[in-house]
């Protein structure tokens, strides 16, 4: 096995640090991991006995239901003679335990990694496999178009492959009241507003009470992107970074005063009137569900696979409710719903595998259609069976946990066991949608980007939020450009479009 330049340790600390490249010492400390230099690589000779292979899945208990685990497993064995042990890690302590493992040199076989700068660390230190060969050998792998390897490609090797394709955040809308009010899917942002409204203030549910809104957002305004986009070319988080086609630079979203000053006032307008919900500082993902699927609000912002779920709860409580994707509104700049060109699932082999290549197959096939299959639903018979047209689960967790947007969305066209209309029309609407580059391996290298955002994000919510409910007035904005500015965001953008123009 090709020895590792730098120790496990260096990478813990780049990985804590967030430094493109950390100089450790000579030699591994991972023992008989990646650098013992044993292995199929170092010997030269194929090992078939048994092997094991250790996989930490970033997510919350029952991500993967047991049954779907023991398939993985079962298959795994059957095919490599692999022990795949898999280890369901929360995700709000993953990166955590993942920098005391590469400290420790107990690092797993196969990890999640998101961060694009952990990424390019690990690539620097050579901790994380290529995965070339297997992508140009692979049935599956093989056929999938260059560009979905894009994001998943760091100094002209591929160390990530594709798994979903990009589907942009939406706004689910009740079809049922909009037929009710006699109102067809709003083009422009005053049609927007008149079904809001029409939704918080004509009685949509019919229950003669005034106790529904047309709205509401996340304080952190994720998923808000289809308000926001009918203004502006992107949501402003992340600096509101957005990529200016006509001169090829990165420019920021918190710059085009006339534009976001356009956004707020449709939106203060919104919260004056009570179209949009007056808890909205205080909304988290959870609770704008919650609203949606007990009849609040009318509309939902979230990504159009993933509507099956949340439209089952509405049924469930009421019957006869219809709900889809609004279709796309183009706007200024173009379509209000976007997504960054990404197709990776951030999942990678690190040099804890003794035998490469055999990870390699175990990788093929985990992330492969049949892998993903086998994770997502399981096979009939073993989690679940079809009846009278509908799904009986011999996997109690499935029930909770299937998601069709999950297959339907695959890169590889997963075909559905039964079909899910309501999905089916979701993604239909949306499309038309932007899809754009992802930025954030640009800002991940600025180091004045990464010292920066943050606050300046912290203190354009706090305006943006005092605006929309009326404690500051529209001329404000005015004062956040001059503060954001003198914060440093032109340096923290010319550092940036450096990084940009010279490419990854």
């Amino acid at each position: 096995m090709k020895m590792m330049r730098k120790s496990w340790k260096g990478m813990a600390l780049l990985t804590v640090a967030f430094a493109l490249a950390v100089t450790g010492c000579s030699g591994g400390s991972g023992g008989d991991a990646a650098g013992s230099g044993k292995g199929e690589a170092a010997s030269g000779k194929k090992d078939n006995g048994p092997m094991t292979m250790r996989w930490w899945v970033r997510g919350t208990a029952g991500e993967i239901p047991p049954k779907n685990i023991e398939l993985l497993q079962k298959k795994v064995k059957d095919r490599f003679n692999v022990d795949l042990q898999v280890e369901i890690v929360d995700k709000n302590v993953y990166n955590d335990k993942l920098n005391v493992a590469w400290a420790g040199g107990t690092i797993p076989d196969m990890i999640e990694m998101s961060d694009a700068k952990m990424v390019y660390g690990a690539v620097s230190n050579d901790t994380i496999i290529p995965l070339d060969d297997m992508v140009k050998n692979d049935p599956n792998f093989s056929k999938l178009p260059a560009e979905y390897y894009a994001s998943g490609k760091f100094k002209d090797k591929i160390y990530a492959a594709p798994t979903w394709m990009p589907v942009p955040d939406t706004m689910y809308y009740r079809v049922d009241w909009a037929k009710k009010l006699g109102i067809k899917p709003p083009t422009n942002p005053d049609e927007m507003y008149a079904m809001l409204k029409a939704f918080a203030k004509n009685d949509p549910d019919g229950n003669g009470v005034d106790d529904t809104f047309g709205f509401t957002m996340e304080s952190t305004l994720e998923r808000s992107g289809p308000i926001w986009q009918m203004f502006v070319p992107t949501t402003p988080v992340n600096l509101a970074l957005y990529a200016d086609d006509k001169d090829k630079t990165l420019k920021s979203a918190w710059m085009l005063t006339e534009d976001m000053k356009s956004a707020l006032a449709w939106l203060r307008k919104a919260y004056a009137e009570g179209v949009l919900d007056k808890e909205w500082v205080l909304e988290k993902t959870t609770t704008a569900e919650d609203k949606f699927v007990t009849g609040k609000v009318g509309t939902m912002g979230k990504g159009a696979q993933w509507i099956v779920p949340p439209f089952g709860k509405l049924k469930s409580k009421f019957p006869n409710a219809e709900a889809t994707t609004l279709p796309v509104i183009n706007g200024k700049y173009g379509a209000n719903y976007s997504t960054k060109a990404n197709y990776t699932a951030a999942q990678f082999l690190t040099f804890a595998c003794k035998q490469p290549d055999r990870c390699k197959q175990v990788f093929a096939y985990i992330w492969g259609p049949e892998g993903v299959r086998d994770r997502r639903l399981g096979e009939e018979g073993v989690t679940y069976k079809i009846e009278n047209n509908k799904y009986t689960w011999l996997e109690p967790a499935m029930e909770k946990v299937y998601n069709p947007g999950s297959l339907m969305t695959s890169v590889f066209s997963l075909k559905l066991p039964l079909p899910e209309p309501v999905l089916e029309s979701s993604l239909d609407n949306a499309k038309g949608f932007r899809l754009l580059q992802d930025l954030d391996p640009f800002m991940k290298q600025s180091e004045k980007a990464v010292a920066k955002s943050a606050d300046i994000d912290k203190i354009g919510k706090e305006y943006i939020a005092k605006i929309i409910i009326g404690e500051y007035g529209l001329d404000k904005y005015d004062e956040l450009v001059s503060k954001i500015k003198s914060m440093g965001l032109e340096d923290v953008l010319k550092e940036v479009n450096d990084i940009y123009k010279k490419g990854l």
